[in-house]
C-alpha cells in the first residue's frame, strides 16, 4: 500500500511538472535574468562609484607627492626664493586623498567611498604615515632650506621617504586597478551569461509556441478530417458530400456546364451481413469504397459514402454518356476484384446497382431534383435486375 501511494504521488508530481513545465522554465529563466541584471548593476555601481574614484585618489596622491617633491627640489636649488607653503599644500592634499580612501570624503573631483579591503587599508595607512613623516621632516628642516643642500643628508632623507611613499601609492593604485579589471571581467561574464539565457529563453519560447501551434494545427486538421471523412471507410462522408455538391452546383450554374450525380448501392448487402456478420460487412464496405475511389482519374471528381451501403459520385463537366462509361469501368473493377458475396442473387461477388442523373443547371432546376432523379434511377436499376447502371438526362 505505501509503495502504491508513493508511486501515485510520484506520478502526480511528474504530471504536474509536465503540465507546468513552460511556466516553471519561464520563471526560472526570469529569476536568472533579473538576478544577473541586478548583480551587473551592482558591479557597475562598484566600478563607477567606488573603485574608479579610489583609483583616481591613488593617482592624486602620487601626483601631489611628485609636485611636493618637485617643490622641495626647487626650494633646495633656490633657497632664497623658497615657497614652503606650496609644498605644504601639496602634502596636505596627498594626506586628504589618503584619508578619503580610508574613511570617505568628497571634493570638487568627486565622492570617495572607503576601501573595504583589509590589505589595501593597511597599505593606505602606511602611505599616510609616510606622507606624515615627509611633512614632519619638511617642517623640521623647512627653516633651514639653505643648509639642506642638494645631495646632503636632508635631501637624501627626503628622497628616500618620497620613494617609499610613492611606491606604496603606486602599489595601491595597481591593486585597485586589478580589482577594477576583475570587476569589469565579472560584469562581462554576467552580461554574456544573461544574454545567453535570454537568447535561450527566446528560442525556447519560440520553439514552445511553434510546437504548440503545430500541435493545434494538427489537431484542427484531424478534427476537420473527422468532420468530412467517413470513420469506417476513410472516404468523404455525407456532410462533405452535401457541401461539395452545393459548391459544384453553384459553379455549374454560373459557368453553365454539365454536372452528373451518381448514387451506388451494394446489391443484397443485408443478406451479406446476415450471412457473414456485421464485422465482415464493415470489411466489405471498406473494400468497395477502395474500389470506388480507385477509378477516380480527375481532381475535380469526388466520391463519398452517401449512407449505409450507398456511395455517391459528383462528376463536374461530365454528361450522361461520360458518367455511364465511368460506371462501366466500375463494374469491371468489381468483377476483377471479386469481393465474395455468398448470398447474392446476381453474382458470386459483390456488385452494385447504380443510378445516374445528369443536367446543365439553370435557375429552374434544383439540387433536390438532381438527387431525386439519381435516386429514382438507382431504384430502376434494382428493379431491372441489379448489377447494372441506369441513367437519365434532366432537360
Amino acid at each position: 500500500m505505501p509503495s502504491r501511494l508513493s508511486s501515485s504521488i510520484l506520478s502526480f508530481m511528474v504530471s504536474t511538472l509536465r503540465q507546468y513545465a513552460f511556466a516553471i522554465a519561464l520563471s526560472l529563466a526570469g529569476i536568472v535574468i533579473i538576478s544577473s541584471t541586478l548583480f551587473s548593476i551592482r558591479i557597475a555601481h562598484d566600478v563607477a562609484d567606488v573603485h574608479a574614484p579610489l583609483v583616481d585618489a591613488a593617482m592624486e596622491i602620487k601626483l601631489e607627492l611628485l609636485m611636493a617633491s618637485f617643490e622641495f627640489e626647487e626650494n633646495i636649488i633656490d633657497a632664497e626664493h623658497a615657497k614652503p607653503d606650496v609644498m605644504e599644500k601639496h602634502i596636505n592634499q596627498a594626506k586628504w586623498y589618503a584619508r578619503a580612501m580610508l574613511s570617505g570624503g568628497e571634493n570638487s573631483e568627486g565622492v570617495y567611498v572607503p576601501v573595504d579591503d583589509k590589505k589595501l587599508t593597511e597599505r593606505i595607512l602606511t602611505t599616510l604615515e609616510g606622507i606624515t613623516q615627509i611633512q614632519e621632516l619638511f617642517r623640521k628642516h623647512g627653516s633651514d632650506m639653505i643648509n639642506a643642500r642638494q645631495g646632503g643628508k636632508v635631501d637624501k632623507e627626503f628622497e628616500h621617504l618620497f620613494k617609499e611613499v610613492l611606491n606604496d601609492a603606486d602599489l595601491t593604485e595597481n591593486e585597485l586597478l586589478a580589482i577594477l579589471v576583475q570587476k569589469r571581467y565579472l560584469q562581462r561574464l554576467i552580461n554574456y551569461g544573461a544574454l545567453i539565457v535570454s537568447i535561450s529563453l527566446f528560442i525556447f519560447i519560440l520553439y514552445y509556441f511553434v510546437s504548440r501551434r503545430r500541435a493545434e494545427l494538427s489537431l484542427i486538421n484531424k478534427l476537420n478530417d473527422l468532420a468530412v471523412r467517413d470513420e469506417l471507410t476513410g472516404v468523404a462522408n455525407r456532410r462533405c458530400f452535401n457541401v461539395t455538391l452545393a459548391n459544384e452546383w453553384n459553379h455549374a450554374l454560373r459557368a453553365r456546364y454539365t454536372l452528373s450525380l451518381v448514387i451506388c448501392d451494394i446489391d443484397y448487402f443485408k443478406e451479406y451481413n446476415d450471412s457473414l456478420g456485421h464485422q465482415a460487412g464493415d470489411t466489405c464496405l471498406i473494400a468497395v469504397a477502395k474500389i470506388l475511389q480507385g477509378i477516380l482519374q480527375r481532381p475535380v471528381d469526388s466520391m463519398a459514402r452517401y449512407g449505409g451501403d450507398e456511395f455517391a459520385y459528383i462528376l463536374p463537366f461530365t454528361d450522361a454518356k461520360g458518367a455511364v462509361a465511368m460506371m462501366q469501368l466500375l463494374h469491371k473493377s468489381l468483377a476483377r476484384e471479386k469481393v465474395p458475396h455468398p448470398d447474392s442473387a446476381v453474382s458470386d461477388h459483390v456488385t452494385l446497382s447504380i443510378g445516374i442523373a445528369s443536367l446543365t443547371p439553370t435557375p429552374d432546376h434544383s439540387i433536390e431534383e438532381l438527387i431525386s432523379t439519381a435516386d429514382q434511377e438507382l431504384y430502376r436499376a434494382k428493379e431491372e435486375g441489379r448489377n447494372r447502371t441506369c441513367n437519365k438526362e434532366i432537360s
